[in-house]
């Protein structure tokens, strides 16, 4: 299997953005809310991202090659990546939720079994259903198993009609860009028309748009076509974290610069240049994060829920150690989870229902 190390690193750095902001760190230490800290780099922009990287990483592996004899072994690798640590950390919850009940700690409401069956086969975000999330962040793992199941194969299908990897690199890119575009969209709605980015049609456009793009994008990678220099891996990325910034001082709106040069830059991230970023996105540190992205992803929100139900009962500790606390807890059980279930679990079902 394809492994870029950049974009795995990057995966890392946005799943820890995303941990950061949702972990109630605030509670413990104001000044992180001051300080910004990881909230410059904004959340919704590190989901579109996820969404892109998956697009472009299935799109590279299977490279139009989906068709009736290699569907199952695609619908198998998808399952065993997803459905695992999901079915685990939901169940989790409703545990917490019973023993959170009878010791009188609250970790939130309306944890009803009705919802639970419909959040264990991830289509509770499939439009028109909506349910209150057991897991703050199951949302976008919902969106992203209808595009595993309805938005690849279509793609792919449509890849093979149309030829898409003999188009130009510069039309491929603005394809690209155009669907980052109408997930952008979402955003404006979002902000104009008070519409959730993240449920219904709203949520199906934008998860289907970034998976799209990273579609595309995948088609110009497989031409190995490089136009522009190293040092502009390291200049996108300083736009793209400029635009956020100006996105929280000034006007929401400034986030579509980076949405524009999100592409551009992942693609160029794809080629393992010799360039700062691509150096930092591959070392060591941000590739192990990428490696437990999902289990971060997934994990975070249950100990931001443990930490919100404690917090008020915890004795006076320094609030800057209690967030290396929250953090260490997240990153270790981040990292036993890939290790002791994300992995057995995943190759287990590959073995064992693949042709």
């Amino acid at each position: 299997m394809l492994h870029i190390k950049s974009h795995t690193g990057l995966r890392g750095f946005l799943a820890l953005s995303v941990t950061a902001l949702h972990l109630n760190i605030d509670l413990a230490f104001p000044q992180f809310q001051t300080l910004g800290m990881f909230g410059w780099f904004n959340g919704a922009l590190c989901v579109d991202l996820f969404f892109l990287l998956s697009g472009f990483i299935l799109s590279v592996i299977y490279d139009d090659k989906l068709d009736k004899s290699s569907s199952r072994n695609y619908v198998v690798a998808r399952v065993a990546r997803i459905f695992p640590l999901h079915t685990v950390c939901l169940l989790l919850v409703f545990v917490m939720y019973i023993i959170g009940s009878w010791l009188g700690v609250s970790i939130g409401n309306d944890y009803a079994m009705k919802d639970f069956f419909v959040q264990l086969l991830l289509i509770h975000e499939w439009y028109p259903l909506s349910v209150n999330q057991w897991i703050k962040t199951s949302w976008s793992v919902s969106f992203e198993w209808l595009a595993y199941l309805l938005c690849f194969p279509v793609f792919s299908k449509l890849s093979q009609h149309f030829k898409f990897c003999n188009f130009s690199n510069t039309s491929l890119l603005c394809l690209a860009t155009l669907f980052m575009l109408i997930c952008f969209s979402t955003y404006i709605c979002h902000y104009e028309y008070n519409l959730s980015r993240m449920t219904g049609i709203p949520g199906v456009v934008r998860s289907f748009s970034g998976f799209i793009s990273g579609c595309f994008l995948a088609k110009a990678f497989c031409n190995k076509s490089v136009k522009l220099s190293p040092k502009w891996d390291n200049l996108f990325f300083l736009f793209i974290i400029g635009s956020c910034i100006l996105k929280e001082l000034l006007s929401p709106y400034f986030i579509l610069i980076a949405y524009v040069i999100a592409p551009l830059w992942v693609l160029h991230l794809a080629y393992d240049r010799d360039s700062i970023t691509v150096k930092l996105l591959s070392s060591r540190v941000m590739v192990f994060l990428g490696l437990i992205s999902y289990s971060l992803y997934l994990i975070h929100p249950i100990v931001g829920k443990i930490f919100y139900g404690l917090h008020t009962k915890l004795p006076e500790i320094n609030g800057f150690w209690i967030v290396v606390a929250l953090l260490s807890v997240t990153l270790l059980s981040s990292f036993f989870s890939y290790k002791f279930l994300e992995i057995p679990s995943r190759n287990y079902l590959r073995k064992k229902y693949s042709k």
